[in-house]
């Protein structure tokens, strides 16, 4: 403070601090235009989400991507093991198994297995028994909530293009590449060859969703709770008689119509598998 204000009076320099008046003049309120956002009330504008707010993040299901991801692993260990245990590629693979004639190699009878191949049967038998159903499950788990949240022609649009589209690009083109490549290093005439493969899964996987889509519009959805233990055995039993009768009863040529990878899993596992999943979803 310098002198000179120091000399001012007390009351003089308390008058200063005190706040002026402000002076607020109002003139006529624009006309209201009907639709007009300005005349929303300022409460209800308050109220309104922001427009650029992110949408909520979808929950993930931690459990279900372990389970998948085991499953591909043993999915692709599964198939290496074909490879060490069978005739696989027309001999490229390496026989787990030596047979006394090299012109008879399915002569099991007299066949000279090694650890290995005993091993891999098994490994094979038990995986084939669970992991692909376990595939068609998780899918159709999922289906029923799409359904509802896209409606019934996106639902079927975005499956032609997912599902369809992979087995198409594999089939065509991946598919036959693999094959030119496979055919010209064992020595054979190389030729275009459409080759279905592992996507036979994406197929048939196709094909369930597209006979739930068309079934959901008519059928009204079956909500139940868990079933008991025992009636879950029995149908288990009843679903193992399918299994073999299918098994023995169908021909083996007809094991793989359609590109379905043995029709015994498909009646026994496949088809109840992704039932079982669309009543869970």
């Amino acid at each position: 403070r310098t002198r000179s204000e120091a000399d001012e009076p007390a009351e003089k320099r308390d008058g200063e601090k005190e706040a002026a008046p402000i002076a607020v003049v109002v003139g006529d309120a624009p006309a209201k235009v009907e639709g007009d956002l300005r005349t929303v009330p300022l409460e209800v504008e308050a109220k309104q989400p922001p427009v650029d707010a992110a949408k909520p993040a979808r929950r993930k299901m931690a459990y279900l991507t372990n389970v998948k991801t085991f499953l591909t692993f043993i999915v692709v260990t599964f198939h290496i093991v074909c490879q060490f245990s069978g005739k696989q590629a027309d001999g490229l693979g390496t026989h787990a198994y030596q047979v006394p004639d090299s012109s008879q190699p399915d002569a099991w009878e007299s066949a000279k297995a090694g650890s290995f191949f005993t091993g891999a049967l098994w490994f094979l038998d038990v995986n084939q028994s669970y992991f692909m159903a376990a595939f068609f499950f998780i899918s159709a788990y999922f289906c029923p909530k799409s359904m509802t949240r896209k409606g019934f022609r996106r639902f079927v649009e975005d499956k032609l293009v997912r599902l369809g589209g992979g087995f198409l690009l594999y089939s065509l083109l991946l598919g036959p590449i693999m094959m030119v490549y496979c055919i010209a290093y064992a020595g054979y005439p190389i030729s275009y060859i459409f080759y279905v493969g592992p996507p036979w899964f994406i197929l048939w996987l196709l094909n369930f969703t597209m006979i739930y889509a068309v079934i959901a519009q008519f059928a009204a959805p079956v909500k139940m709770n868990m079933p008991h233990p025992v009636i879950l055995l029995l149908f288990g039993i009843f679903l193992t008689a399918a299994f073999y009768g299918v098994g023995v009863g169908v021909p083996e040529a007809w094991q793989y119509v359609a590109t379905m990878v043995q029709w015994r899993y498909g009646i026994g596992l496949y088809v109840p598998f992704f039932t079982a999943g669309i009543i869970a979803g």
